[in-house]
């Protein structure tokens, strides 16, 4: 095993995992992300990194319930898009399968999003998207297009486990907000009844998976693997971005840049139940300062603590915020963050915190656990 050196050396590695124990800093005062003072909170052991040695990064992302990562690689001698490699990762960044998917078409495969279909022991799915166009790829590796006459405006998937694998598409325009369809392409069901639906976010509400529509103007609706909408909720705002943590008190999560603002802010909306149901009342709101949020995801670094907001930014750092919003922990990396997602990949009941590093000369994926006090 190599000892993985700082991170401006990353891209002169091979794939391996490390036991480099890199400083995490925390703001000395609360305040907006990018500014005040620091000074050094908890630490975070950097397991591994992976990234395409041979070709061109493509994306990655964390398959939970297969407790692996996986990366799409662009060979570099694949020619005109004749094929695109699957890289599997396991918890410590090591690659235990190479897999390939072939097309005539390099556009068939370079998306700018991805998501996975997990089927079980069956080999999971791939479907890609971006606002015009989305793909799902089924059993026999072959791209099946999904409708897009009305454009898209997220993806979202079920697992098998969960009543899937569906895949669904939201819709910012037309009279059908929500659909959904089976990797051969055959529409399972659609949802009228919610319009300009604008963000959709994989989530657990008591247990359940749904999928969290944003629609509207600061309408979410959370909607099961059926086609049922469990629960609404009427937080306000214009964001697009939001998370649903379903612990013992559950929270609501969006991330607003507000019109016309150059500033993010996070709401923070606590479920509080009462005679009629359930409603969700605004507990906090953070500025999160002049910045612009790439990624995000939701983590809990250790066991049976609460969960913390983790955000990315398009100049490079990662910031851990408490239940309120408060700055707690930070990385910088030297490119944009593209993507963030956690999950306890090793079983100690910690998450891994998954980053996907978007630039030309640090395109890897950085596994972190994380101690945060």
């Amino acid at each position: 095993m190599k000892t993985l050196a700082l991170l401006a050396a990353l891209s002169a590695l091979p794939l391996s995992a490390s036991a480099q124990v890199v400083k995490m800093v925390r703001f000395a005062k609360i305040g907006p992300l990018g500014g005040g003072g620091f000074e050094p909170a908890g630490t975070m052991r950097e397991r591994g990194s992976g990234w395409c040695e041979h070709g061109n990064f493509i994306d990655a992302d964390l398959l939970p319930e297969r407790r692996e990562v996986r990366v799409l690689c662009k060979p570099y001698d694949a020619g005109e898009g004749s094929r695109v490699e699957v890289q599997v990762l396991d918890a410590d960044a090591r690659t235990v399968a190479t897999k390939v998917l072939v097309s005539t078409n390099t556009g068939d495969l370079v998306f700018p999003s991805t998501i996975w279909l997990e089927r079980g022991k069956a080999e999971p799915l791939l479907a890609t998207w971006n606002h015009f166009q989305a793909r799902v790829w089924n059993e026999k590796g072959q791209p099946v297009d999904l409708p897009t006459k009305d454009g898209i405006g997220g993806l979202a998937g079920f697992s098998a486990k969960d009543g899937g694998p569906l895949v669904v598409v939201a819709r910012p325009y037309g009279e059908k907000g929500l659909e959904a369809f089976r990797p051969d392409g055959r529409r399972a069901w659609a949802i009228a009844d919610l319009i300009e639906v604008r963000g959709l976010e994989p989530a657990r509400l008591d247990g359940r998976a749904v999928a969290a529509a944003w629609h509207s103007i600061g309408r979410i609706a959370f909607v099961d693997a059926s086609g049922k909408i469990r629960e609404r909720a009427l937080p306000g705002g214009n964001s697009d971005r939001l998370m649903l943590d379903d612990g013992k008190e559950p929270r609501l999560y969006a991330l607003d840049s507000g019109a016309g603002s150059k500033r993010e802010t996070l709401g923070i909306w606590t479920a509080v139940k009462d005679k009629d149901g359930r409603r969700w009342e605004k507990t906090g709101v953070a500025d999160l300062g002049p910045v612009t949020i790439t990624g995000w995801t939701l983590a809990r670094f250790t066991a049976g603590s609460p969960s913390r907001v983790v955000v990315g930014t398009s100049n490079g750092w990662v910031f851990i915020l408490d239940g309120s919003g408060a700055p707690v922990a930070t990385r910088k990396f030297r490119s944009p963050v593209k993507k963030l997602s956690a999950s306890d990949l090793d079983g100690d009941g910690r998450d891994e915190l998954v980053v996907v590093i978007d630039g030309a000369s640090e395109n890897a994926v950085i596994f972190s656990p994380l101690t945060i006090p």
